[in-house]
């Protein structure tokens, strides 16, 4: 995906993927993701979706963790990305006291959401951080334990590929 090229009037046209990550990397700012910058977890999930060929899924990917862990607001994400992308935001984020009430109100939201992109799109995440937690053992104990609840409430829906890379790395 080109993230740069001139427009026909000779202007700088920034591909909306582009315009994502910069906004992304701006939102999280010096987070973490463990020993690394918040970008190496929103570049690993984008990876992953990128083989899927769909752009509104690669922006998402970019965008996913900014309304839950920047404070961005959905409509901001409406207004610079499209609804399309602000939905897909929304529908992983995760709302509650505490990480399994965000669980299921992430996984309450992707069943609502059509065509499954939504859960594709936490497949992708959830893909990610395990791949990342191979070197914290109580990371990846927690997403093993969770996985019982997150197939239950989530099998099916979604990219089948996915659903095989996250069943091999679980």
């Amino acid at each position: 995906m080109t993230e740069v090229r001139q427009g026909n009037h000779g202007e700088l046209v920034i591909s909306l993927e582009a315009r994502a990550r910069a906004f992304a990397l701006e939102c999280h700012g010096d987070q973490r993701y463990g020993a690394f910058p918040y970008s190496v977890h929103l570049a690993a999930v984008v990876e992953i979706l990128r083989p899927l060929q769909n752009s509104t899924l690669i922006v998402a990917g970019w965008l996913h963790d900014t309304v839950e862990d920047a404070q961005v607001s959905v409509e901001a994400i409406a207004r610079r990305f499209g609804e399309p992308v602000a939905m897909l935001v929304w529908a992983v984020t995760g709302v509650g006291r505490n990480r399994k009430e965000r669980n299921r109100s992430a996984y309450y939201k992707i069943h609502k959401h059509p065509n499954g992109d939504a859960a594709t799109l936490k497949l992708a995440d959830r893909i990610a951080n395990i791949r990342a937690s191979k070197t914290v053992p109580h990371k990846l104990a927690m997403y093993r334990n969770e996985w019982p609840e997150f197939r239950a409430a989530l099998f099916g829906l979604g990219a089948p590929e996915l659903w095989k890379i996250l069943s091999k790395e679980i």
